[in-house]
């Protein structure tokens, strides 16, 4: 079962799914792959599910542009081995720090050659 909730954010409105204890996608509205992983019509809106609402405290903080942290929240990644690959690379970016693509496809080929 998946839950979600909606954040109006400067960004546009995110949609934040769960699966009960972890964040599993975050999606701008009508961005290109919006809700691709999940049946939308079989969420369930849940705005006071704990790790929603932690969710929703994080990306305030974010927004606000105090210090937040990735490990500040429950996540897992849904994807294939190179979207894994890549979301846990960028999970390794210090706050406040940049990368450039190259620099991210050079480790995520490392990581997935030794697999």
């Amino acid at each position: 079962m998946f839950y979600y909730t909606k954040y109006k954010s400067k960004i546009g409105e995110i949609f934040i799914v769960s699966d009960g204890e972890n964040i599993v996608g975050t999606y701008i509205e009508n961005q290109k792959y919006f809700l691709e992983n999940f049946d939308f019509s079989s969420m369930i809106r849940k705005d006071d599910l704990r790790i929603l609402k932690n969710a929703v405290n994080w990306l305030d903080k974010y927004f606000s542009g105090e210090k937040v942290l990735s490990s500040d929240i429950n996540v897992k990644f849904i994807g294939t081995d190179f979207r894994k690959a890549v979301w846990e690379e960028l999970l390794n970016i210090p706050y406040g720090e940049t990368r450039t693509y190259k620099q991210i496809a050079e480790k995520v080929k490392i990581k997935l050659r030794k697999k």
